[in-house]
């Protein structure tokens, strides 16, 4: 437990003696008119708070249905053995995964070209592909004059602008020629 700045600074030097029921710690003297307040504290949790405590710790956040399904398939207290239930339970679940839970559904759709995760295949629940390799987007309204189409490879054929792939196609209906391409 972290007791915070004032805490590291008050007991940098202080020597603690480790016990299996506590710790100890040697006070110094004090100065005539001096004394020691200790207090202690207790705090209790009811049975909702002990099941949400164990549900944070051992999930990634916890509702109030997880809180009531608990109590509904385990038991209304958090034990030792009720813990090993519940986590018995969750190992024998259908395996998920975040990553094809991200890829659900963080793939908006694009406004502008920009490099950034795109689904592997356009037939993916979720995925957004634009219809058109270039749009107006890429730039001015001559864009060709001032920038590079590219195609590489000899089917499928990868189409670049400045050397970034934008698209790929199985066939390319134009022919090579020289420095271009024609129809």
């Amino acid at each position: 437990i972290y007791g915070g700045e004032f805490a590291v600074s008050f007991l940098q030097d202080w020597d603690f003696d480790h016990h299996s029921v506590g710790s100890q710690i040697t006070l110094p003297e004090l100065n005539e008119n001096e004394r020691y307040l200790l207090k202690s504290y207790t705090h209790s949790l009811s049975n909702d708070e002990a099941i949400a405590r164990f549900l944070n710790t051992v999930t990634f956040g916890v509702t109030s249905d997880e809180i009531n399904g608990f109590k509904d398939s385990i038991g209304p207290e958090v034990t030792k053995e009720n813990a090993a239930i519940w986590i018995q339970q969750q190992i024998e679940e259908p395996v998920t995964s975040h990553r094809a839970y991200l890829r659900k559904r963080s793939n908006a759709r694009l406004t502008e070209p920009r490099v950034q995760y795109t689904p592997d295949h356009p037939c993916d629940v979720g995925s957004r592909w634009r219809m058109y390799t270039f749009s107006v987007k890429d730039g001015h309204q001559y864009w060709y004059s001032s920038r590079r189409v590219g195609l590489v490879g000899d089917g499928p054929y990868v189409i670049t602008l400045d050397g970034h792939p934008r698209t790929t196609v199985s066939s390319f209906p134009w022919k090579k020629q020289n420095s271009g391409f024609v129809f």
